[in-house]
């Protein structure tokens, strides 16, 4: 059953409803774009997945019960010593230097799209582990930023959100009052036949759907004959013919309609003054205003890497054993600096699960709520997504990484991905897709179904 394809318009109706029936999204403590640079390799060793570096090696088993196979045990054993020598080279010589850089920002689903607000002003703070510091960089990119009133995304960056030009935004739209603008990331939706009760899961179901979608806002995942239509937002109007800005929609009836509907346990007043939002707001001192705040859920952004110093990395490249050792270990550090970082964002940065108390074993098994699927993963097989990301965090000049044309990534030891916090998200496999699926995705891209076929590889 679950080899068949649903028709577009069919699938599309066995989406989540209740996704946020009795959740209520958790601002952040740190909301905006933040670097962590020089991170301690010590710190990071305890989330090193051992597993993944026997399967480097050829090597199956899990870690640490793969000692005891009475083939493979001895030389398991035999490699991880070795790797505990080579890390402490690595740490003596700083041979690698693992950095991090990660934004969370205030996102809604829009269909089967994310559209998440970014402040340029704010880009970044940055952290030095040896030698902490704060620096602001208010230059921003025109290239990946949006600055008109009528927020149309220049041609070098057509993944930028997009308004209707029939529908310009006022001068005091959410760009003005909290220089923030908006990012429009893809998705796609699973498309087999499910038995019922069973969705078809798209990674935008995990973001608060905005408060006038279904009514205002062309959904990605509505066919239309227009080619374009799915990239456009025609704004709310108000009794005047005006346009609402965001921040008028949150004093607005509809949308404390939409948030009483979407929070039961929360009163209209209640939603407007909540306590929790106010406090975060004071200890954050951020830019998001309480109103934007209570209707908003968030989506975190990140790249990490543990870039090798190539001038030290050069003598050892004189022994093969020792250059495959340590490139290895540059790949398993990247990945734990990720795991590492994710269970910052959770406890900490981000704060949804202050209290979580998981075992490195448990952070393995996925054991903590939340995913951070990467462009490229099964549950969003695109990797030209990487670029928004990259623009986003303007990772290479933050932190030194880089997208090849094909969006590999260089140094090659770096992960990047979106960090979801909704209790019920999961991992998932977006699986076939139809043509008519793939036709809508490439109308909300903006790009030719040519282009889209080989993006997400049909």
């Amino acid at each position: 059953m679950s080899n068949k394809i649903t028709p577009n318009n069919n699938f599309q109706d066995n989406t989540p409803l209740n996704n946020f029936s009795n959740y209520r999204p958790t601002p952040p403590a740190k909301p905006g774009i933040h670097t962590i640079k020089n991170i301690d390799i010590e710190e990071l060793i305890p989330y090193i997945d051992w597993t993944f570096f026997f399967y480097a090696w050829k090597l199956t088993g899990k870690y640490p019960t793969i000692f005891n196979d009475p083939v493979k045990g001895a030389e398991a054993r035999e490699l991880y010593e070795q790797a505990q020598h080579y890390l402490k080279e690595i740490i003596s010589n700083n041979l690698i230097t693992p950095h991090a850089i990660y934004g969370l920002f205030p996102a809604h689903s829009q269909g089967d799209d994310a559209i998440l607000y970014v402040n340029p002003a704010n880009q970044t703070d940055q952290t030095n582990q040896s030698e902490s510091t704060v620096q602001t960089n208010s230059t921003s990119q025109q290239s990946s930023l949006i600055h008109s009133d009528t927020l149309i995304a220049s041609e070098q960056n057509n993944h930028s959100f997009q308004s209707n030009s029939t529908s310009s935004i006022r001068q005091n739209n959410l760009s003005n009052q909290t220089n923030s603008t908006p990012y429009r990331l893809c998705f796609l939706r699973n498309q087999e036949q499910k038995p019922p009760g069973t969705p078809n899961l798209c990674l935008a179901d995990f973001l608060l759907p905005h408060p006038i979608d279904s009514n205002n806002i062309v959904p990605g995942n509505q066919n239309s004959s227009d080619s374009n239509v799915a990239s456009k937002t025609t704004a709310p109007q108000n009794s005047d013919n005006q346009h609402y800005t965001p921040n008028e929609l949150d004093t607005s009836t509809q949308t404390i309609s939409a948030l009483t509907a979407a929070n039961q346990e929360y009163t209209p007043n209640e939603l407007d003054i909540s306590p929790k939002t106010t406090s975060a707001l004071t200890t954050a001192n951020q830019e998001y205003t309480p109103n934007e705040l209570d209707i908003a859920s968030h989506l975190g952004l990140f790249v990490v890497t543990a870039k090798i110093d190539n001038q030290k990395f050069e003598p050892y490249q004189e022994d093969p054993y020792a250059t495959i050792m340590i490139r290895i270990l540059s790949d398993r550090l990247a990945e734990a600096t990720a795991e590492w970082l994710h269970e910052k964002i959770r406890k900490e940065f981000w704060a949804y699960a202050p209290d979580e108390n998981l075992t490195p074993q448990e952070l393995f098994r996925n054991k903590f709520q939340g995913i951070r699927p990467a462009p490229g993963y099964p549950a969003c097989p695109d990797h030209s997504e990487k670029r928004i990301l990259f623009d986003i965090l303007r990772a290479e000049e933050n932190i030194g990484v880089h997208l090849t044309e094909n969006y590999t990534m260089d140094p090659p030891a770096s992960v990047c991905g979106y960090i979801f916090d909704h209790p019920a998200s999961t991992y998932f496999n977006v699986g076939p897709i139809a043509p008519d699926q793939l036709q809508n995705y490439a109308q909300r891209k903006n790009i030719t179904l040519q282009e889209a076929e080989k993006l997400v590889r049909t």
